[in-house]
């Protein structure tokens, strides 16, 4: 079995997401999409793009009980087609984390995991 190095919270997050794409080079916007899960170095999100793997993204959003808008720089990682042609489960690692950050979303997720 598969050990994560952090804790992933099943939690709903409005995510705003841009991209580049690579045919013509300009930013897309993509419909805010909402998060199926995240931790403190990525998220899982649904959306009717298809991203390609290793694409780099702009995600924006709040975290629940959070007045801070956080903007990170992130990769896709995975991409899960579970509607055929319509809609995609996407895993994107945040690629420009910083210390404080990184640490502010680990401690919701630790606080608002189920202990076990």
């Amino acid at each position: 079995m598969e050990k994560r190095r952090y804790q992933r919270l099943p939690k709903e997050v409005a995510v705003d997401l841009s991209y580049v794409d690579p045919q013509t080079r300009q930013i897309k916007e993509i419909e805010r999409s909402c998060s199926r899960n995240f931790s403190a170095v990525g998220l899982l999100i649904t959306t009717d793009k298809k991203l390609e793997l290793a694409s780099t993204v702009k995600l924006e959003f709040y975290l629940p009980d959070s007045p801070e808008l956080f903007t990170l720089t992130a990769k896709v990682v995975r991409v899960e087609e579970i509607v055929e042609n319509e809609f995609f489960d996407i895993g994107i690692e945040f690629t420009d984390i910083d210390d404080l950050t990184l640490a502010k979303i680990s401690a919701l997720v630790i606080s608002e995991s189920p202990s076990e």
